[in-house]
């Protein structure tokens, strides 16, 4: 459908010397208020003509599709800056892995008629990390075959990876996790390590003994503890 518009200079009644073609559903549009499709947006149109529309609003505004000049303005208060939470948690984080929160190593001694024992080891460790206890043993008589023993429940789930000096035996008993050496003289000073790695399934702390054996007879023997944190 069309509407032909007359001229100015046209003489009522006789056929207009100007047309001009007006597509029927803009002079439709505009006589009821409407604007025109177009303008009025794009939830009608599909498949390429949806795309065409699109690419017509973006250039319109410059802005991709669903982003409005709300979006790019600028924040005020606390959305003007970067969340300063995420900086404080890190930062505490570390200056508490500074203090050894996370991470840190004791040494116990003891000492009796049949020998002083010291004993190193952590008191507080990540899970899954390596870690040694040493031992140091001086006897205040001759003892014919050292023997170390340390509880089974203290190295519940980790990984003994050295020895070091190598035991002449190892064996598992009352208990215990026992490692045969061999003779020492009166104030002779020996000295003794363990490798171990924390199994990544194991937290929670662990409680147990070091002993240290002239044969069958306990010679001196310290409790300790392992706080295994995730």
């Amino acid at each position: 459908m069309w509407e032909v518009a007359a001229s100015p200079h046209s003489v009522l009644g006789s056929w207009p010397s100007k047309v001009t073609s007006v597509k029927c559903s803009e002079h439709l549009n505009s006589r009821s208020g409407r604007l025109p499709e177009d303008e009025r947006g794009i939830t009608k149109a599909t498949g390429p003509a949806l795309a065409r529309r699109i690419s017509v609003a973006q250039r319109s505004t410059g802005l991709p599709q669903g982003i409005t000049d709300a979006h790019q303005r600028p924040h005020r208060g606390w959305r003007a800056h970067a969340n300063p939470a995420a900086t404080l948690v890190l930062g505490g984080l570390l200056v508490a892995a500074l203090l050894g929160a996370f991470g840190v190593s004791t040494t116990l001694r003891t000492a009796t008629d049949g020998a002083c024992l010291e004993v190193h080891l952590p008191s507080r460790i990540r899970t899954g990390e390596l870690f040694e206890i040493r031992i140091m043993v001086v006897p205040n008589r001759p003892v014919s075959q050292l023997r170390v023993g340390i509880s089974t429940a203290l190295v519940q789930d980790m990984t003994i990876n050295t020895v070091a000096p190598q035991a002449a035996e190892e064996a598992s008993a009352a208990g215990e996790e026992r490692y045969v050496f061999g003779r020492l003289a009166s104030a002779e000073v020996w000295m003794g390590k363990l490798d171990l790695q924390i199994n990544p399934n194991l937290f929670g702390l662990r409680r147990g003994q070091i002993t240290v054996y002239d044969g069958g007879r306990a010679l001196a023997s310290v409790d300790a503890g392992i706080l295994v944190l995730p």
